[in-house]
C-alpha cells in the first residue's frame, strides 16, 4: 500500500488535474481493497447498491458515517497482524470509535504526517514543549487521540518535554529548560486545542512572565470543548500572541479515523489546504453533494492512507465550506476549505448496524 506514496515535493505542488488523475485511481484501488478484505464494508455498499463501474465519479461511492466506527468492529487485515488500536477522544457521547492498524498501515500514516508537516516546519527536528504529561508508549497499547497526536507528531522533535509533572503541577523545570536552550533555535509548542486553552488561559498568573518568541505553537482539535467559553480561532491565536508572544500559530484539523492525512490551515487565508492524499466535499442536510463555493454542509473527508481498515470515505459530525483557492496569496493550486464547527444534529446516522 506504499507505492501511491510521492515524493515530498509534490505533496502540496500539484495541478488541479494531477491531482484528480492520482487520488481517482488510486482512491477506487483502495475502495476495491477494503470491498474484498472487510466483510461488514462489502455488506454494507451492497446495501446501498454500490457497484464499481468504469466512469465512476469518486464522490459517487457512499460515504460512512464517522459513528460506523462506534458501533461497529472493522478491520480489512488479518486480525493476527493489528498491531495498534487507536481510540477517539469519545467527547460526543460514551462510545469511542475503534481504530485498527497494522505494522504497514501505521508506517505509511507516519510517513505521510512527517511529508506534510515537514513542508510546513521543515525536515530539520526540533526541541518540543508538549501541553500534556508524559505517558507511557508501549507500542501494542491502545491509544486514545491525544497520545496518538504526540507520538505521531513527536517526529518533527530533537527532544520532548512536557508542560505538565505526572502529578498534574505545571513543570517550571522543564519549560525553563526548554525555554533557554538550544541556542535560541525554532522551537514547536503542541497540544490539543483545548488543552492549550487550559494550561495558558486558566494559568495565566503563574505563566504570564513566560515568553515563546522563538516558538510555533501547533494545536488541533479540542474546540467543541471551548464552545461554553465563547473562545473562537481569533480570540485564541490574538491572545496567545499578544501574552505569550509566539512567533507563529499553526492550526491543524483531523481525525482519529484517518490518522496521519492531517489538513493544515495556511496562515495566510486561515483555510485548510488539500494534500495529494486527501479530499474534501461538502453535502447537504439530504447528503446530496453541493458543488458551489462557500455552501454550508456536512464536511466528507477522503483519505488515500487507510488500508488495515475502510475509514477512507467518511461523512463527519463537522459543518464546513469549500473555499476558492485564488483567495489565497500563497497560490496554492489545491483545494481549500474551512471548518465551521459542530452540526447541531451532531451524529449521522444511517448504517450503524452492519
Amino acid at each position: 500500500m506504499e507505492k501511491f506514496l510521492v515524493k515530498n515535493e509534490k505533496v502540496f505542488c500539484f495541478s488541479e488535474s494531477e491531482k484528480k488523475k492520482y487520488f481517482k485511481k488510486n482512491f477506487i484501488e483502495i475502495i476495491k481493497h477494503h470491498m474484498q478484505k472487510c466483510k461488514k464494508y462489502s455488506r454494507l455498499l451492497k446495501k446501498l447498491n454500490f457497484k464499481i463501474e468504469k466512469n465512476l465519479a469518486i464522490y459517487q461511492i457512499p460515504p460512512v458515517p464517522v459513528s460506523i466506527f462506534k458501533d461497529n468492529i472493522l478491520y480489512s487485515c488479518e486480525k493476527k497482524k493489528i498491531v495498534k488500536k487507536l481510540l477517539s477522544s469519545g467527547t460526543s457521547g460514551t462510545k469511542q470509535s475503534q481504530i485498527f492498524l497494522d505494522s504497514v498501515n501505521s508506517i505509511v500514516q507516519t510517513k505521510v504526517l512527517f511529508q506534510i508537516m515537514s513542508h510546513f516546519f521543515g525536515k530539520k527536528r526540533k526541541p518540543m514543549l508538549v501541553i500534556d504529561k508524559k505517558h507511557e508508549n508501549k507500542i501494542r497499547d491502545d491509544l486514545v487521540a491525544s497520545q496518538a497526536a504526540v507520538n505521531g507528531f513527536s517526529l518533527l522533535s530533537k527532544k520532548i518535554f512536557y508542560a505538565y509533572k505526572s502529578n498534574g503541577e505545571v513543570n517550571f523545570d522543564d519549560i525553563k529548560i526548554f525555554n533557554d536552550s538550544f541556542n535560541k533555535e525554532k522551537k514547536i509548542v503542541f497540544g490539543f486545542t483545548d488543552k492549550v486553552y487550559n494550561f495558558f488561559f486558566e494559568n495565566k498568573n503563574q505563566l504570564r512572565y513566560l515568553k515563546f518568541n522563538n516558538c510555533t505553537l501547533l494545536h488541533g482539535g479540542g474546540w467543541k470543548k471551548l464552545e461554553s467559553k465563547s473562545i473562537d480561532s481569533k480570540i485564541f491565536k490574538t491572545t496567545l500572541k499578544k501574552n505569550y508572544y509566539f512567533e507563529k500559530i499553526v492550526n491543524y484539523y483531523g481525525l482519529i479515523e484517518q490518522t496521519g492525512s492531517i489538513f493544515v490551515e495556511c496562515d495566510k487565508c486561515d483555510a485548510f489546504k488539500c494534500s495529494i492524499y486527501s479530499d474534501v466535499f461538502i453535502r447537504n442536510k439530504n447528503l446530496d453533494i453541493e458543488n458551489k463555493e462557500n455552501k454550508i454542509g456536512l464536511l466528507q473527508l477522503m483519505s488515500l492512507l487507510p488500508s488495515s481498515y475502510p475509514g477512507n470515505n467518511i461523512i463527519t459530525e463537522d459543518l464546513g465550506m469549500i473555499c476558492s483557492n485564488k483567495i489565497c496569496r500563497c497560490s496554492f493550486k489545491g483545494k481549500l476549505f474551512r471548518v465551521l464547527g459542530r452540526s447541531k444534529n451532531s451524529e449521522v446516522r444511517g448504517c450503524a448496524n452492519i
